[in-house]
């Protein structure tokens, strides 16, 4: 578990594991992309990237911004939703 300190002082536990979330993340665009049988050119071209860049992000060495990620969904024919979920206690 990691701490983040806000900006007065407190420190906030986060008890997801973000590393697991990323890849779990960057799986759903990549199956989709497969499911689909796009190729990594194909996306970059729909969505305004270099292939590299969706290799990349496909093997996780990639942080793209919320606005790279919406492109990308579009590209795969997809919505990208992000929800915020209470924590339980």
């Amino acid at each position: 578990m990691d701490y983040i300190v806000n900006k007065n002082g407190e420190q906030i536990l986060i008890e997801a594991n973000p590393v697991e979330m990323k890849k779990q993340i960057v799986g759903q665009f990549k199956d989709i992309r497969k499911e689909r049988k796009i190729s990594q050119e194909q996306v970059a071209r729909a969505a305004g990237m270099a292939r590299p860049d969706v290799s990349r992000f496909e093997s996780g060495k990639y942080n793209p911004s919320l606005e790279l990620m919406i492109r990308y969904a579009h590209a795969l024919g997809c919505e990208l939703k992000v929800e915020l979920v209470p924590m339980e206690d």
